[in-house]
């Protein structure tokens, strides 16, 4: 039973993400990528090359974007959840035996994640390209790197698999090299033999990301967005801010954090002082999420509170790198590799062109891992078995939430398109869903009026009036 929990806990997630993913239609983006495949196979191929060599620079994510918006939408939304199923599958094998917490922890983490974040970079297709898909591939080469370590088969397998890894968006390319570097780098330190297939596995990586970060079209993207550009420090200080408010200040971080807090309890509980100051940080995640302060303005009282949490977090993270680095030779330092990924993919957008929600689901991924690997030795018992319930209870709401939002937004979609297909007149009333189950919306700019106009028809004479009030 034991070696099937990783494919039940992935079915759990397909089913559960599937029922939101089912009434996601067209957002933003997706009015503007659906062109590429509306004229002949030349067009195609000359939208992709003028899009990687001057608009985005990013290929492949914005091939399958194409791809999946010329046939029907069921396909993405199968494949999306198939993508999501995975990365809770391998996230599970990757980081514990006990695959019975660890599978828990990332379907729930993946139940959890606030729709501020999901709605940019999960539920959407053209968002989901850019960020489900390179962690799925992130997940799926780090289980298959460290499979390859074992049995040394595969290695052409694993060399495809790294480039297509590599060669998905900024953050997630550089994650992928970092981590076949931070393996080799482990074995010069452990002094194993030297494996010279792996120094073609860092060549590989590496070409693949810089075919995304060395396009012209990144710098010009960078250029464009960037008109107004801050000093890097001031840079850096409003990223910091912005980066503690995201993780240690919403409600959505809130199962797991205490989730770490509780984990981090369990093993400190012998030192009751450290226990004692660990469980105390609990309460203070709690008022760190639901007091009112801005991101740019924490006050003193919430600056004291980040300053605590922080150092439980520090201390939790040290102690844990401290033990693998003592038995290094003997395990893949799953924790500390995660530890830099995290704050790797986050920092490194003081050189991002924009940031946003959508750019925290690397770090999200990586925190999981985190949490599921302090897992390992947890027995199942009344007391561990009632906190996954109120967790299991807390996450799975939040996604029925989702699930409920987004049925209502498809609804509005769908009068909205019946008001197109019969408007006659010069004036056109569409309403406006739930903004938190939409991004990127028509209303938002004549840009994505603009396609979103072309997509259904629309006369170009038609003034579109959106109904903010409904």
């Amino acid at each position: 039973m034991k070696k099937y929990l990783p494919i039940i806990f992935a079915i759990l997630t397909f089913i559960i993400t599937f029922l939101a993913n089912y009434n996601v239609y067209l957002f933003g983006d997706d009015y503007f990528y659906v062109t590429f495949s509306q004229g002949s196979i030349n067009d195609f191929w000359n939208h992709h090359i003028e899009h990687y060599t001057l608009i985005n620079g990013r290929a492949i994510v914005h091939f399958l974007v194409s791809i999946f918006l010329a046939i029907p939408s069921i396909w993405w939304k199968i494949f999306n959840s198939f993508m999501l199923a995975s990365i809770v599958y391998f996230g599970s094998k990757i980081v514990s035996k006990n695959t019975f917490w660890a599978g828990l922890v990332f379907l729930l983490g993946t139940c959890s994640i606030g729709i501020s974040v999901s709605r940019q970079s999960i539920y959407w297709l053209t968002g989901s390209f850019n960020y489900v898909y390179p962690v799925f591939l992130l997940f799926t080469y780090w289980y298959s790197l460290l499979k390859y370590r074992e049995s040394k088969k595969h290695f052409w397998l694993l060399c495809i698999l790294g480039f297509l890894s590599a060669a998905t968006v900024e953050q997630g390319g550089m994650m992928v090299f970092g981590l076949t570097l931070l393996l080799f780098i482990k074995d010069r330190i452990t002094h194993e033999t030297l494996d010279k297939k792996q120094i073609l596995l860092l060549i590989i990586t590496l070409i693949g990301v810089l075919s995304v970060i060395l396009s012209p079209a990144t710098f010009v993207r960078y250029e464009l967005e960037n008109q107004e550009k801050l000093p890097i420090i001031e840079a850096s200080i409003q990223l910091i801010k912005y980066l503690l408010n995201s993780y240690f200040l919403t409600t959505w971080m809130l199962p797991t954090h205490i989730a770490f807090a509780l984990l981090l309890y369990y093993k400190n509980k012998e030192h009751k002082l450290i226990s004692a100051l660990i469980l105390f940080s609990i309460p203070l995640f709690i008022y760190g999420a639901y007091s009112v302060t801005t991101a740019e303005n924490f006050g003193i009282t919430k600056m004291l509170v980040l300053l605590y949490l922080i150092i439980v977090y520090a201390y939790g993270i040290i102690t844990l790198i401290i033990q693998e680095w003592k038995t290094m030779k003997d395990n893949s330092m799953i924790f500390t590799i995660a530890t830099i990924l995290l704050f790797g993919s986050q920092l490194m957008l003081v050189v991002s062109s924009v940031y946003g929600e959508r750019n925290l689901i690397f770090g999200i991924y990586m925190l999981f891992l985190m949490v599921a690997y302090l897992t390992e030795n947890i027995r199942i018992t009344p007391i561990s078995s009632i906190f996954a319930g109120i967790f299991a209870c807390v996450c799975i709401w939040n996604q029925i939430t989702i699930i409920r939002g987004y049925h209502e937004s498809y609804l509005v979609e769908k009068r909205n398109i019946e008001k197109i297909k019969n408007n006659t007149d010069q004036e056109l009333i569409l309403e406006v869903p739930d903004i938190n189950y939409t991004w990127s919306m028509p209303y938002v700019s004549k840009y994505h009026e603009y396609y979103y106009k072309k997509y259904y028809k629309i006369d170009d004479a038609v003034e579109i009036i959106w109904d903010f009030e409904k």
